[in-house]
């Protein structure tokens, strides 16, 4: 996460390479809580700029957070870096860390789904033996297992009925 101690800033570079980039800008608290700046957390990058944007820690506490960085439809390519700087002068002060920001998942790869009836047949109990349904159309019956016919012979299904 993002540290929230007393000395330190947390802030982005942002940088717009070739088209202006519009994007907004949250927290989020270790207990869930999305937060934006004051300002409303939108921000403007002209194109082949680099804009430096304080992060505010969210309020009520000391803990780490997470920054998150949302371009805005029809926006520019934005690249962000996450930069942590020490003592005073906010931005201008000494710098500690830099770390790129990621894009975030867009896409799942699911596997490939295949033709089975495994999903809709019960499994048997650990240790029990899958025993065949009861026959609806005779009650008590059995189906009747397969039967191989060879030329010359007469086939016939053998029901066990109790």
């Amino acid at each position: 996460g993002n540290p929230a101690a007393r000395g330190v800033t947390v802030g982005l570079l942002l940088t717009a390479p070739s088209a202006a980039a519009r994007a907004s800008i949250s927290m989020i608290s270790p207990d869930g809580i999305v937060t934006t700046p004051p300002d409303g957390g939108a921000v403007t990058v002209a194109a082949g700029h680099t804009l430096a944007v304080p992060v505010p820690r969210p309020a009520g506490g000391r803990d780490p957070f997470a920054v998150v960085v949302t371009p805005q439809a029809g926006s520019g390519p934005l690249y962000a870096v996450r930069v942590v700087t020490s003592g005073t002068g906010g931005m201008s002060a000494p710098v500690t860390s830099l770390l790129p920001v990621p894009s975030a998942l867009a896409t799942i790869n699911l596997p490939p789904a295949e033709n089975s009836y495994s999903a809709v047949m019960p499994l048997p109990a650990p240790g029990r033996a899958r025993t065949r349904a009861a026959n609806p159309l005779r009650p008590g019956c059995l189906p009747a297992p397969p039967v191989s016919v060879r030329p010359g012979m007469r086939g016939g299904a053998v029901r066990s009925c109790r």
